[in-house]
């Protein structure tokens, strides 16, 4: 299993490059000792205050993945390092597309007009959004297959092609909200880095646990367990294969 040492070095190191404080090396204990929730607040407290709202009409990970990628690829470059910084903050609300196009100009619908994402923006230019629409239920994740396919690998892979790229998500006393939360965070990121363009094909799996041993991931979301709980226990809740890019969150204990 991941050391609780190790994982704080993953979410120290996301939240220093945050604040554009980076280092080539995940860092393990952090600005003067502080606590994740410190710099979690801290980070969010320096960042443009800018967010995304995504709608959605059903729960559906391959489909829902898909058009993430779709929307975050299609980010004007202007927008992206805010979001980033912002720890690509993201709200999920419970809807239907279809029925709002018509008031809110969205910046891309699926093809089946069931999600829907806005561009990176000031938290109050989705107020009318947010208060129209309710959360998306956090509800108990039901039973998942093992293996979902994204987007499909292709037959022939060129000579710069790092083949299929797996993303490994922790299902045990996960809720489909959160869910959608870990899920989310990890391909936006790594649309934002460019840490799948040279893949042939992406796939989401479904652990009850991650470990060292289902890897090696080359990015990695730890995040607190419980956040209403003592201590801050971090667990992992995705972990990405495939070509590092230019982020951090390599393998480790």
């Amino acid at each position: 299993m991941f050391t609780q040492e190790y994982l704080r070095a993953q979410a120290v190191s996301r939240l220093l490059a945050a604040r554009d404080e980076r280092a080539e090396q995940p860092c393990t204990d952090g600005p003067a000792g502080e606590s994740i929730a410190e710099l979690a607040a801290r980070a969010a407290a320096e960042a443009a205050p800018t967010t995304v709202t995504v709608v959605l009409r059903r729960f559906d990970p391959p489909a829902f993945a898909r058009a993430a990628l779709e929307a975050v690829s299609g980010y004007p470059e202007a927008l992206r390092g805010d979001w980033f910084r912002a720890y690509t903050r993201t709200v999920f609300l419970s809807g239907d597309p279809d029925n709002l196009r018509r008031r809110f100009a969205f910046h891309h619908v699926s093809g089946d007009g069931a999600m829907a994402w806005t561009l990176p923006g000031e938290r109050g230019e989705q107020t009318s959004l947010r208060r129209l629409l309710q959360l998306f239920p956090d509800s108990p994740l039901p039973a998942l297959p093992g293996r979902q396919p994204v987007v499909e690998a292709t037959d022939a892979e060129g000579p710069t092609s790092d083949g299929e790229t797996r993303l490994d998500l922790a299902t045990s006393g996960v809720t489909r909200a959160g869910y959608l939360v870990h899920l989310h965070h990890v391909l936006a990121e790594a649309a934002l880095t460019g840490r799948l363009k040279n893949a042939s094909g992406l796939v989401l799996r479904h652990l009850p646990q991650l470990d060292p041993a289902d890897g090696p991931y080359t990015m990695l979301r730890a995040a607190v367990a419980e956040p209403s709980a003592a201590g801050g226990r971090l667990r992992a809740f995705a972990g990405l294969t495939g070509a590092p890019g230019t982020g951090a969150g390599e393998q480790g204990p």
